[in-house]
């Protein structure tokens, strides 16, 4: 993790991409869209999920995809702006994603802006 996000209380830290038979720029559905196990991994909780902050890289792909993957499942999703880059594949790109998460309901949040209980 980024050190200056070691000290909030994190419920989970999801890793993706482990299979070096598929690609997977989304950690809830693998390339082909088999599932990957975050979801069972939330709903295994002995609490409700109903939100989740993504940060990571890049922006405009993995990130975009977790967060319209996450959305299409019914969760609020959230994008932590200062915890997450874009990567300019293609002139536009970061845009077109960016106005594409917004159109499906992803809200973009700033770290500082986010209060964690003690």
């Amino acid at each position: 993790l980024v050190p200056a996000l070691r000290d909030y209380p994190f419920k989970m830290v999801i890793y993706k991409g482990r299979s070096t038979r598929r690609d997977s720029h989304s950690p809830v559905f693998d390339a082909l869209g088999s599932p990957t196990n975050l979801l069972e991994q939330i709903r295994m909780r002995p609490y409700k999920v109903r939100r989740v902050f993504l940060t990571g890289l890049a922006l405009n792909v993995c990130v975009a995809y977790a967060a319209l993957d996450l959305i299409k499942q019914g969760f609020e999703v959230y994008i932590v702006v200062d915890g997450t880059a874009g990567i300019e594949i293609a002139e536009g790109h970061i845009a077109m994603m960016t106005m594409k998460m917004v159109d499906a309901g992803v809200k973009f949040v700033r770290a500082d802006g986010l209060i964690f209980p003690k």
